[in-house]
């Protein structure tokens, strides 16, 4: 299953994940399926439509409690961060931190993730395959390490900027 995060507005590429994983479905004829969780800060419901359609093989998860993403991420094979602009993009990092290996566009965080060019459909369906197909293997662990180390340094620096360094 492939898991991706967003709400259902053109800019956040749910309808590239569809059109990726359908190219796979019908040229390796694999059951592949896609779990879109729906933040629900916006909502085209004309786009949402169209990016659902009548395929039974995507699942929808709405108003997810953030404790509860990770039960979701966990259950993923791949998860895909599509959006056409990102800052940090905090679902990847926790994609990572929950073992599954991430694609995202070319923007916000990248390291230790498979990156495409927003709308390159190609690229992402071929990172799609070498992930189901264990073509290509992502140190997740050290990624996971590595995000995790700098999370807490900058919480500590954070905490010594508000209190005070008390060392």
């Amino acid at each position: 299953r492939i898991c991706s995060i967003g709400v259902f507005i053109p800019s956040y590429g749910f309808h590239h994940v569809v059109a990726a994983v359908e190219r796979i479905r019908s040229e390796n004829g694999e059951d592949v399926g896609i779990l879109f969780v729906d933040g629900g800060f916006a909502d085209d419901r004309a786009f949402r439509e169209t990016v659902l359609g009548s395929r039974e093989w995507i699942e929808v998860a709405e108003k997810v409690p953030h404790p509860q993403l990770g039960s979701f991420l966990e259950r993923s094979d791949v998860f895909v961060r599509a959006v056409e602009h990102e800052s940090v993009g905090l679902s990847r990092i926790e994609a990572i931190w929950s073992g599954v290996p991430v694609i995202g566009t070319n923007v916000g965080e990248t390291r230790g993730m498979l990156v495409y060019n927003f709308g390159d459909i190609k690229t992402l369906c071929s990172h799609i395959k070498s992930i189901l197909n264990e073509a290509v293997q992502i140190d997740i662990q050290h990624w996971g390490d590595t995000f995790r180390r700098e999370a807490d340094g900058n919480l500590d620096a954070y905490w010594r900027t508000i209190v005070g360094d008390t060392s």
